[in-house]
């Protein structure tokens, strides 16, 4: 059992180191001797590298790691393993913030902060509901639901007023287009996804009891406070994501159900590994779509809607079997 352990560790460890030198030199698909002669010789290069693409990275690895963290928490808090960053509903109201910044004229800084307007909007709503009636109540699932679905009818109205020019923009916002990401944003929200992360660390005993049932939260003592507080940071932090790169599903989905399996369900584990894994993820997924269809660039959101499409087709044709 422990070899068996030790091998799954040492090949996600060799998965990520893989990955990370995927990320840094798929520049061109350079080897490590041309990068390294490139970055000694070539200022060109180089400040391209230090300037575009290092934020470029740094943006994804934030916006996958605040994805994947959230996506932990919820599946705990709602106990329901198709719970994900967006179940409270913010996906919708960020997609509503940014069109309607695009109408009145906004620039792509208004843009996203119109977007974290939306979200946070949405989060203040279900966390009424959530309070009203219970965390555990599917209530909170429809709630979110319900507000995507309204989000989404005031979108198709500003769409149907905008100019087509206008409507592209938001749809490349809309799609995760990291080429149009607000890297200036970068530094003030990549701490706070680390503090709120960190709080939610502080509290994986708690995700642990309450993951078991209300039964066992009531009776272990885990107080309502702590639960909104639980509920009100992970959704905070996928508001964050969305003001940094714009909607990008399937992270919270896919890389808490992995790590999950591959490591251990115990939260102060299952966070702190998704922590790196999402934004390593998601890093990799950026990189594959400015090369998979050169000279044309595929949306990070893309990317990650194809490979978690066939992850959950594949989980469900695999548990059937």
């Amino acid at each position: 059992m422990k070899k068996n352990k030790l091998i799954k560790y040492l090949t996600a460890a060799s998965v990520l180191l893989v990955s990370v030198y995927f990320v840094i030199t798929s520049v061109n698909f350079l080897q490590p001797a041309a990068f390294i002669d490139l970055m000694n010789y070539d200022i060109t290069f180089k400040n391209v590298f230090f300037n575009f693409r290092i934020p470029r990275i740094w943006t994804a690895f934030a916006i996958g790691s605040a994805l994947a963290v959230s996506g932990t928490v919820f599946q705990a808090l709602l106990r329901n393993p198709l719970a994900d960053s967006y179940t409270t509903g913010v996906s919708g109201g960020a997609a509503f913030g940014i069109s309607l910044a695009l109408f009145t004229g906004g620039g792509s800084l208004s843009a996203s902060l119109y977007a974290f307007g939306g979200s946070i909007l949405s989060v203040v709503i279900v966390y009424f509901i959530q309070k009203k009636f219970s965390i555990f109540s599917n209530v909170v699932i429809l709630a979110g639901v319900a507000l995507s679905m309204i989000f989404s009818s005031a979108v198709m109205f500003v769409y149907a007023v905008s100019e087509s020019r206008e409507v592209h923009k938001a749809m490349l916002w809309l799609m995760g287009d990291l080429s149009i990401a607000r890297y200036e944003l970068l530094p003030p929200v990549f701490i706070f996804i680390i503090i709120l992360s960190g709080v939610l660390l502080l509290y994986s005993k708690h995700l642990d009891i309450i993951s078991l049932g209300k039964e066992y939260t009531v009776t272990l003592g885990i107080s309502s406070a702590s639960i909104r507080n639980i509920f009100f940071c992970a959704a905070v932090l996928t508001s964050l994501s969305v003001l940094l790169g714009g909607i990008i599903g399937f992270i919270g989905l896919m890389i808490p159900h992995l790590i999950r399996k591959i490591f251990s369900p115990k939260h102060f584990i299952l966070i702190t590994v998704s922590f790196f894994c999402g934004g390593i993820f998601l890093a990799v997924c950026d990189t594959a779509g400015k090369i998979a269809a050169d000279p044309f660039e595929l949306p990070a959101g893309v990317m990650t809607g194809f490979i978690g499409g066939l992850f959950f087709i594949y989980s469900a044709i695999r548990r059937k079997s």
